[in-house]
């Protein structure tokens, strides 16, 4: 036979070259989601084996993960198995860890019958004397396999899209005391409304106090000093497990009123003006409450003081005060829309 008559032969009689099985493995997700290897990780945790140890043939998992910013994370998962096809969709609103998971855990208890029994080695019969008379079983054909999934089509990657920042809305009603501002110490009440994003607050509040009627001798009536402000303020919120610790700067301004006006009828309102510096503490038990408490600084911008002819002066505003106060807070998360939404 010649070499060209060998060569023509090979041609023409060798088998057809193999072609690799499709990975019957197919998960894609966003960029900041857990990875295809790491939730492949999870579902041979949960089975005890190695998902490859599976017949190739039956089983397939193709698994998709998406993001909306009203919805949050969503996991379409599409599961082949020797009993047929289950298609599951899973969600979470802000996490896609928990997401994935969860849907480790689904894929693991869908292929766990068929993995393990493929896994498990078959029962090997007890050892018999050969009997030469009697014929050796015909050996059990293989159950028939389902028909193999095709490769599923590669799928472009998902563009991460962060969830937002959270903001809070918060109300508060805080009781306390004043020193510097009026005569000793003062009983004050402060309401507040502030916006809280993350590690920062932007808020307004109202204060209003007064002192105990006081003796000016030898009048018969007893005056009494009223203190009304309105502030603004503003600063960053340092946290600390359910601790969070606000360094507020602001700027106040409002009346001091004197009772009754008759002591002094053209001069009984003096106009007050003052810088704040507040840090605090407050304890976040529930996410809607939170307990405050506030001790701080104020620097008046104006001097002020009430005098009556002839008497001591019944007013003389310090440069420097104190404010504490503790209370309550209430929140409310607010959602917030993406511009890549559309809203």
């Amino acid at each position: 036979m010649s070499l060209a008559t060998a060569f023509l032969a090979t041609l023409l009689f060798a088998p057809p070259p193999e072609t690799p099985d499709p990975d019957p493995w197919f998960w894609n997700a966003p960029a900041h989601c857990p990875a295809s290897e790491d939730v492949r990780a999870e579902v041979e945790r949960h089975l005890g084996s190695a998902i490859t140890e599976l017949p190739l043939q039956s089983w397939a998992v193709v698994g998709t993960v998406t993001y909306d910013a009203e919805a949050g994370f969503a996991a379409a998962i599409v599961i082949e198995t020797p009993d047929g096809r289950h298609d599951r969709l899973l969600r979470d609103p802000a996490d896609c860890g928990t997401l994935s998971e969860s849907a480790a855990l689904l894929i693991a208890l869908a292929l766990g019958p068929g993995g393990t029994d493929a896994l498990e080695p078959e029962p090997q019969p007890p050892l018999t004397p050969q009997r030469p008379t009697t014929p050796a079983p015909a050996p059990t054909p293989p159950p028939p396999q389902p028909e193999q999934l095709p490769a599923a089509p590669a799928l472009d990657a998902i563009p991460e899209e962060p969830p937002p920042p959270p903001l809070t809305f918060a109300i508060g009603l805080t009781p306390g005391f004043d020193y510097g501002t009026l005569r000793g110490v003062s009983p004050t009440g402060r309401l507040a409304l502030a916006w809280q994003p993350k590690r920062l607050r932007v808020g307004v509040a109202a204060r209003f106090g007064g002192t105990p009627a006081f003796s000016l001798p030898p009048l018969e009536v007893r005056p009494r000093l009223w203190l009304w402000t309105l502030a603004t303020e503003a600063g960053p919120v340092p946290s600390l497990g359910r601790f969070e610790f606000p360094l507020m700067l602001g700027i106040e301004a409002g009346q001091i009123v004197l009772t009754p006006r008759a002591l002094l009828p053209d001069a009984s309102q003096l106009g007050w003006a003052a810088l704040l510096l507040t840090p605090g503490v407050s304890w976040v038990p529930r996410p809607w409450l939170a307990v405050t408490a506030r001790l701080g600084t104020t620097v008046a911008l104006v001097g002020r003081s009430f005098t009556i002819p002839g008497f001591d002066p019944l007013l003389v505003t310090s440069r420097l005060g104190v404010r504490a106060s503790m209370g309550l807070e209430f929140r409310v998360p607010l959602a917030m829309k993406t511009a890549a939404a559309g809203n």
